[in-house]
């Protein structure tokens, strides 16, 4: 404690200096050394560098030719770097360890051997086997190098963006030239005779008007039709048919003939007696 004393006759306390916690953290060296191979590194392959630039670093194919060239894994941090400075095998048997890329290249399925020849920029025909895939794969990740007749894809794809943007361009000149089309307001002149409104209901009427005359003839003709058969159905009706004489029978022609005969006797006896 120290000599001075505080107000109320106490001595004070000494303050101990605080000491604030620092995390040392050691610096080491995480970069893979890459050695240099017998080909070209693939950032300096235009076409190469195109298609690795449109995956992101955790991108699973990443993390797939990482294995292949490296036969480890990396954090996604630095895979893609190594990736990039990648510049052919290494091996100190080729033969040997190119037996062992072909068995593990030989798991892989026919489109993702397709994804590691397009990312590589090789030129390969569909209907090829997948042995000679696989060889050409490792061909070029032994000496990786540009293909001769390879289309520069990303002079490619500016060219499209700066066509499409003068397309743009030009499209929003011609929207700006061309007048905007005035409204007019169009008034019926005099002479032009204006539709009758009522048009549709006067057709619909006269329709009307036609149906029900149908309907009442329909009706007279069912109550006539209705009285007949009360008629016939009535009694005083029967006795008229029975008291009504029968017609008369119509004469054959034989009768007819037996009677001209007995007119013709009896007037043959006539003569005689007289």
């Amino acid at each position: 404690m120290s000599d001075e004393m505080t107000p109320g006759g106490r001595p004070k306390r000494e303050r101990k200096a605080v000491e604030f916690f620092k995390n040392e953290v050691k610096e080491t060296n995480t970069e893979k050394e890459i050695k240099a191979g017998k080909g070209t590194q693939l950032k300096d392959i235009p076409n190469v560098n195109y298609h690795l630039s449109k995956l992101s670093r955790k991108d699973d194919l990443i993390k797939q030719i990482h294995a292949l060239l490296f036969r480890g894994s990396s954090k996604w941090v630095t895979a893609k770097q190594h990736i990039l400075n990648f510049s052919g095998y290494t091996y100190d048997d080729p033969k040997a360890e190119r037996e062992k890329d072909k068995v593990r290249l030989q798991k892989y399925a026919l489109p993702q051997l397709k994804l590691f020849l397009d990312t590589f920029n090789i030129d390969y025909a569909a209907t090829e086997q997948k042995d000679m895939k696989i060889d050409k794969i490792l061909d070029f990740l032994d000496a990786p190098a540009e293909r001769e007749d390879a289309k520069d894809l990303q002079a490619a794809e500016e060219k499209e963006k700066e066509a499409k943007a003068k397309k743009r361009e030009k499209a929003a000149i011609a929207k700006e030239k061309t007048p905007k089309k005035s409204q007019k307001t169009t008034t019926p002149s005099k002479s032009t005779p204006k539709k009758s409104k009522g048009g549709d209901e006067d057709d619909l009427a006269r329709r009307v008007k036609e149906l029900e005359k149908m309907t009442k003839l329909l009706a007279g003709k069912e109550k006539s039709l209705k009285k007949k058969e009360e008629a016939l159905k009535s009694p005083g009706s029967k006795r008229k048919a029975e008291s009504s004489p029968a017609p008369a029978k119509k004469r054959s022609k034989t009768d007819s003939v037996s009677s001209k005969k007995k007119k013709d006797d009896s007037e043959e006896e006539a003569e005689e007696e007289e």
